[in-house]
């Protein structure tokens, strides 16, 4: 059960396209202030406020706004789905960096991905995670959120800022992994 302190808010680009613009691009400002969008977007696809929203506001891509005891904390987004397969993407502002924080969240993230039903089910039966393996602290709180590691893929990410490929950890969300973590 996510922590009643945490709440995502989906931001329906199709339904209210200025207000999505503008909530992302306020999001997108925080993470510039806070250093992390080339950490982010490591692959360096995305530099500037608009194409973070053209990114995220696009067929295929689930944004929402991530909140915690009322204030704006982050964003999630998910995309790439194949099957009840997605790919999921996270970054959390500085404001609530520490452990105390940034995992509940995480946890929240994942549980309300992951508990997402239709009439048939489940819609996602795992979530994926593919970081650099030079960002430890992504892919360790992705774990201690409940992820598994699945392994390293060789040459896995391309790094902007490298100009190279770099190893990638992958990582696998399933509701089982979040219950073994919660034990």
């Amino acid at each position: 059960m996510a922590d009643a302190r945490f709440r995502m808010e989906y931001l329906d680009w199709q339904k209210q396209p200025e207000v999505c613009a503008f909530m992302l691009s306020q999001a997108f400002a925080r993470m510039e202030k806070d250093g992390t969008v080339a950490t982010t977007f490591y692959d360096g696809s995305v530099s500037s406020a608009s194409g973070f929203v053209a990114d995220l506001c696009r067929p295929g891509s689930l944004p929402y706004l991530l909140f915690w005891e009322g204030k704006p904390v982050g964003v999630v987004w998910c995309n790439s789905v194949e099957g009840r397969a997605v790919r999921g993407h996270f970054v959390m502002f500085k404001s609530v960096w520490g452990r105390k924080r940034t995992v509940p969240i995480g946890r929240g993230i994942f549980e309300t991905l992951m508990g997402f039903r239709d009439a048939d089910g489940y819609l996602f039966d795992v979530l994926l995670g593919l970081t650099p393996k030079s960002n430890p602290f992504s892919w360790r709180l992705a774990l201690q959120c409940g992820a598994r590691m699945v392994g390293v893929i060789p040459h896995g990410v391309y790094v902007h800022s490298h100009g190279g490929s770099e190893d990638a950890v992958l990582t696998a969300t399933t509701r089982e992994s979040i219950a073994e973590e919660g034990r």
